[in-house]
């Protein structure tokens, strides 16, 4: 019974971690924002195009790598969530148990991660982005009046 009862606690952990996981992405993606903001505002202020356009590569280099470095969990979220499902199908638990904690997960997957829920809460690294291109955009001459 303490088996079970420590099974079901751990899965519990591991479906909270799961939203920690899920809100400090989403954290991390504000504050990346912020910062590609003031770079791309650096990257105005270079007076010459084959170096403005040098400086805007780097920018979009060091904050993907930025990205990709500081995520810590490699896996996509969907990827994280098949694999917490699959260890509650396989657990010993009881089949109410099972169905609580599938709620449990589906609940965060519908409350962290739905789309209107993603673009509100990253509204800032979007519009960042968005403005990151549209100045990357405006520095080519192709696209300049």
């Amino acid at each position: 019974m303490t088996t079970l009862l420590s099974l079901d606690a751990d899965l519990s952990k591991s479906i909270e971690d799961f939203r920690q996981h899920i809100r400090a992405y989403q954290s991390l993606l504000k504050q990346q924002g912020t910062w590609l903001l003031l770079a791309t505002l650096g990257c105005w202020s270079v007076a010459h195009g084959a170096f403005q356009w040098a400086a805007y590569a780097i920018v979009l280099l060091v904050f993907v790598d930025r990205m990709k470095a500081r995520t810590g969990d490699e896996r996509s979220f969907k990827k994280i969530a098949e694999a917490i499902a699959q260890q509650i199908h396989a657990s010993d638990l009881a089949d109410d148990t099972k169905k609580a904690r599938l709620w449990d997960l589906k609940e965060v997957q519908e409350t962290e991660l739905g789309a209107k829920v993603a673009t509100r809460r990253n509204l800032l690294f979007f519009v960042c982005w968005l403005f990151f291109g549209f100045s990357f955009m405006a520095s080519v001459p192709f696209f300049r009046p």
